[in-house]
């Protein structure tokens, strides 16, 4: 049984034509609408994940990575395809609407723990959750006061401990420094071989190399290879 399904995902927003025109401008006052044009993100993207495997979504900036992923978290709806996710499912992106500036560290963790449906009592998580990410000693501390790579660790650890089987990741190591990314990095592999599965987007290609069993490369929202890292096309920088 497959932990992620895609098939022939696409993906068309409407974006605003900016016309100075007479003309436009005058439909626009007529109608109350802007004209708009046909964007296409993401073009007949397929694929299947199973458990404990990892997949690696790589490519330049503007390739579809991160909108393929809102897709299959289900913030984003497909223009025309369809998702199938087995299991509880982890969203690692767009943290900053959980975390309260105002509120203390360890009031975040606590916030976190709940968030994510953390198993077990709520201070044992809180506390379990400031360890992990490192900020103990911070948890009297307001949370605005520390530097935006900190103040992601928490819902970060919390995510990676929800105890998901299924795990949708945006740019993983852009996280923490380089003590606090190894700890993701034995993260996913424990939960890797625990079973879970993980979809990665990352710019990181020895990241791909070493932690994914397979690559999904995107360019310009098109699906132009997927496969061991080893064989990807001889063309892209590696």
């Amino acid at each position: 049984m497959n932990a992620v399904t895609a098939k022939g995902i696409y993906k068309i927003f409407r974006l605003e034509t900016p016309r100075s025109d007479v003309f436009s401008a005058l439909i626009k006052f007529l109608s109350g609408h802007t004209p708009r044009r046909p964007f296409t993100a993401l073009e007949n993207i397929s694929f299947e994940l199973v458990p404990g495997k990892i997949l690696a979504l790589c490519g330049p900036n503007g390739s579809g990575k991160t909108t393929l992923l809102k897709v299959l978290a289900g913030i984003l709806r497909p223009t025309s395809g369809s998702v199938s996710l087995a299991g509880k499912k982890a969203c690692l992106l767009g943290f900053s609407s959980i975390l309260q500036d105002r509120l203390t560290v360890e009031d975040n963790a606590r916030l976190c723990a709940v968030f994510f449906e953390l198993e077990g009592p709520i201070r044992k998580n809180t506390s379990r959750l400031l360890e992990e990410a490192g900020l103990e000693e911070f948890r009297q501390g307001r949370m605005g006061d520390l530097s935006s790579g900190m103040r992601i660790r928490l819902p970060f650890m919390a995510a990676l401990n929800s105890g998901a089987s299924v795990f949708l990741v945006d740019e993983a190591l852009a996280v923490g420094d380089a003590a606090f990314q190894q700890k993701c990095l034995d993260k996913f592999r424990g939960l890797k071989a625990a079973g879970a599965a993980i979809v990665l987007a990352t710019h990181n290609l020895k990241l791909a190399e070493t932690l994914a069993d397979e690559v999904l490369l995107l360019a310009a929202g098109r699906q132009l290879f997927k496969g061991p890292f080893k064989d990807m096309p001889q063309g892209y920088d590696r």
